[in-house]
């Protein structure tokens, strides 16, 4: 390994700046988030729940979907329909092509890759902290291939004691601050779970002009 944990391999602690060597991450560690054993965590299943209670959806996208244990339980829940996800690293999109065949995985990066198709659901689990210098742009991207009634489905970490990009959003209050005021959405469903002191945010959020 090049590293001694999988998040050296994304974050510089002395500079407290962004490595982002997801590829080397990969190709060092099988799963390095453990995304295989927390699958079926509470949050996961309470993210899908809150996503699926009342809907089916045609066209999901799921940014950053890893080794795709998240990506198919999406699939799972939605009783099928035609989903893709992205990823940055090619080694990740490779393994989950083999293990999810049903799935589309593509190596993309949604910093830089455009979206050219319509979805009526686009999940972000766990990513906003490498989208962070492009954050502006990457929601106005989401909400550009965002269906009318389409819902942003958001799962993410936030550390009680922040020191990476503080500077841009700073802890769960700030980036919800950062919904209402920079993008053009809404939050319709939200739903905070504590672990210790650290909080994960589960949210579905829609357009505001919908």
């Amino acid at each position: 390994m090049k590293y001694k944990t999988c998040t050296d391999y994304w974050l510089d602690k002395e500079k407290s700046s962004l490595r982002g060597e997801f590829e080397n991450m990969y190709q060092d560690i099988d799963d390095p988030w453990g995304c295989g054993e927390f699958s079926d965590s509470i949050n996961n299943k309470l993210f899908c729940e809150i996503i699926f209670h009342k809907r089916k959806f045609s066209d999901i996208l799921d940014i950053g979907s890893g080794l795709g244990e998240l990506t198919d339980k999406l699939y799972f829940y939605n009783k099928g329909g035609n989903i893709s996800g992205w990823e940055i690293s090619k080694t990740a999109t490779f393994k989950a092509r083999k293990k999810y065949p049903h799935i589309n995985f593509e190596n993309k990066n949604i910093m830089s890759d455009s979206l050219d198709s319509k979805y009526d659901l686009i999940t972000i689990s766990e990513v906003m902290w490498y989208l962070l210098d492009s954050i502006d742009e990457v929601f106005e991207k989401l909400y550009g291939s965002l269906s009318s009634d389409g819902i942003l489905a958001i799962h993410q970490y936030f550390p009680y004691h922040q020191n990476f990009g503080n500077d841009i959003i700073d802890g769960l209050e700030d980036f919800e601050k950062f919904i209402n005021e920079r993008t053009g959405f809404k939050f319709v469903n939200k739903i905070v779970s504590y672990e210790n002191e650290d909080r994960v945010l589960l949210a579905l959020l829609e357009k505001k002009d919908t």
